[in-house]
């Protein structure tokens, strides 16, 4: 029993000081027909993108998420950062979450044949987002691959003291506790060519 009890206080210690690093998925970008760019965060995602398509790695981008009112201000208080004229970039609004994210840009993207995508997302997000995409775009033959704007922001990255700064450790967990739900939550009916979510499948 004792010994029950060390193993799995050695277990939980051996989650708490990887989680956060479970939680970033180390993809590289590759070519791809589009770039997709998740809503919020910051400018690094914008950035990532915007070098992506400028390596001519992708022939679009696509801007998903939230609505298109904010979008726009994003554009705008951005521009000095990043200008899009002359980029065929699209924005693709009033998505409220990943999954819905997912969906919308799995509809546009049979909508016009586009065959792969790469997915840009702050780091901490990209692990669930990789798990969302996989599953919404399953058997729809488009490849997806996540990749990470590298940009922490305010947080602290995994190979810091991340459980040291309280905004971090409220990150990690939050994502963390919703990529668990994500995978142990029966929703085999929303996936792959699922429709929109019922109103209590939100937010995830």
């Amino acid at each position: 029993m004792i010994g029950g009890m060390i193993l799995t206080i050695l277990a939980v210690l051996l989650l708490v000081s990887s989680a956060a690093r479970l939680l970033v998925v180390d993809n590289r970008p590759v070519s791809s027909d589009a770039v997709v760019v998740l809503g919020g965060g910051g400018v690094g995602r914008f950035q990532t993108a915007v070098k992506i398509y400028d390596d001519g790695m992708a022939r679009k981008i696509v801007l998903v998420g939230g609505n298109e009112k904010n979008w726009l201000a994003l554009l705008k208080q951005w521009s000095t950062l990043i200008e899009l004229g002359g980029r065929d970039y699209i924005v693709l609004a009033d998505s409220p979450d990943t999954r819905s994210d997912a969906q919308l840009t799995l509809n546009y993207s049979k909508e016009k044949g586009i065959g792969s995508i790469v997915v840009v997302t702050s780091p901490y997000h990209t692990r669930r987002s990789q798990l969302i995409f996989d599953d919404v775009f399953a058997g729809s033959g488009i490849d997806t691959v996540v990749v990470s704007a590298d940009d922490y922001g305010k947080l602290i990255p995994p190979d810091g003291p991340w459980w040291h700064d309280r905004q971090t450790v409220e990150t990690v967990w939050l994502e963390f506790g919703k990529t668990l739900y994500w995978e142990l939550t029966p929703f085999m009916e929303f996936q792959g060519e699922g429709e929109k979510l019922r109103e209590g499948e939100r937010a995830r």
